[in-house]
């Protein structure tokens, strides 16, 4: 009687093991299906970049393309192309090597406009299926002057006076004015003071404002010359032209007393003066489109949105994403070709898939949640 009692014990156990895994498998089952179901309603409904929807464009892979300095790619992993490439579902043409167009490199750290029409020149177009040709340089060309100067006097004065201050640092302090620090130690007190009155000497003087000048007129003259071979090479595209943004456009260093260093005025005179001699002299026609990212960047009010890098040149992950969406925000009106073809996935047709997806979820989750009711049902009645 023992032994029976043993086994029935034994048997009770195993039954309640087993009810007990059934029980939290279908519990789990349900949970996962109401995770896929709620994913399917709200998480399908946006883009890679949720800022700026694009809708079936008609531009196919090999159609597309890139023309940039640096601001194509920094950051590395995730720049205002890749975040493109991620809305138009087509990765452009950046490097002629890898086709059947030339071989030549158009997207590159540094380029200059210089470098750039004379690699253009080598392609042996006109290449006709070409519908869409987007230009970033220049920035190369009008940054370089300046921001060499900047540098060589942080690093005069970091050797003059023992210190280790970054381009970043000097910029803080000194938008903060030079009142503002009298409690720092004092080599790095004499090192800002150093440089504040050498960079006052820099930007006022004739050389170097002649030489900014210079560099004006010959990127003016090259984008004249760029955006007539881009024509003629690529006889079918929309040339969409880039225009240049200024990284220093608010900065202000207070001095002492009434002067002051209005270094965002002083670039901002030279940049919007090369933007204007460039759009008069070559967008006469509604092609190129320029893209007004100067314009969009200045629009950025809020202080937190950070749109450089901590080098106060290169593009953050913000400003890539607002230089992507300017020009994407231009390209989304356009139909490039009446070809019957895949529409990218943007917000109408994901909203499609998340609805079937979630419909599929929330009828798996029923019928799991019915043979429950039913289990239980017949365990009652046992």
């Amino acid at each position: 009687m023992k032994g029976n009692n043993t086994m029935f014990k034994k048997r009770t156990d195993k039954t309640i093991v087993n009810n007990l895994k059934i029980f939290m498998s279908e519990r789990l089952s349900l949970l996962m299906l109401l995770i896929m179901a709620f994913t399917g309603i709200f998480g399908f409904n946006s883009t890679a970049t949720a800022n700026v929807v694009v809708g079936d464009l008609g531009l196919k892979q090999g159609q597309w393309v890139a023309i940039s300095d640096t601001v194509g790619t920094i950051p590395a992993s995730d720049n205002y192309l890749d975040r493109m490439e991620s809305v138009l579902k087509i990765s452009p043409i950046t490097n002629f090597s890898a086709t059947s167009l030339g071989s030549q490199v158009l997207v590159e750290a540094g380029l200059t406009s210089t470098e750039c029409l004379n690699r253009l020149k080598l392609l042996a177009g006109p290449y006709n299926d070409i519908k869409l040709v987007t230009l970033s340089v220049g920035s190369s060309d009008l940054f370089e002057p300046e921001i060499t100067a900047i540098d060589d006097i942080i690093s005069k004065a970091n050797a003059n006076n023992g210190t280790t201050l970054t381009r970043a640092q000097v910029f803080e302090y000194l938008s903060a004015g030079l009142a503002s620090i009298t409690s720092l130690p004092t080599p790095q007190r004499n090192a800002l003071t150093e440089i504040y009155g050498n960079l006052q000497s820099e930007l006022t003087d004739p050389s170097f404002i002649n030489q900014m000048k210079s560099a004006s007129d010959i990127l003016v003259k090259n984008m004249g010359d760029i955006i007539s071979l881009l024509k003629t090479q690529f006889p079918n595209a929309k040339i969409l032209v880039a225009n240049l943004y200024n990284p220093f456009y608010s900065d202000v260093f207070p001095g002492l007393g009434s002067d002051q260093i209005d270094i965002g005025s002083f670039t901002n005179d030279i940049i919007d003066a090369c933007n204007n001699n460039i759009k008069l002299g070559n967008f006469t026609s509604n092609n190129p489109i320029e893209a007004d990212i100067s314009k969009a960047f200045k629009d950025v009010t809020n202080s937190d949105t950070k749109l450089f890098d901590d080098d106060l040149i290169h593009l953050s992950d913000a400003g890539a994403q607002l230089y992507a969406d300017t020009m994407l925000t231009l390209i989304a009106g356009w139909n490039f070709s009446t070809d019957n073809i895949a529409a990218p996935l943007t917000r109408d047709n994901t909203t499609k898939i998340g609805a079937i997806f979630a419909s599929v979820s929330i009828l798996s989750a029923i019928y799991i949640l019915l043979n429950i009711i039913n289990r239980r049902k017949k365990t009652a009645h046992n």
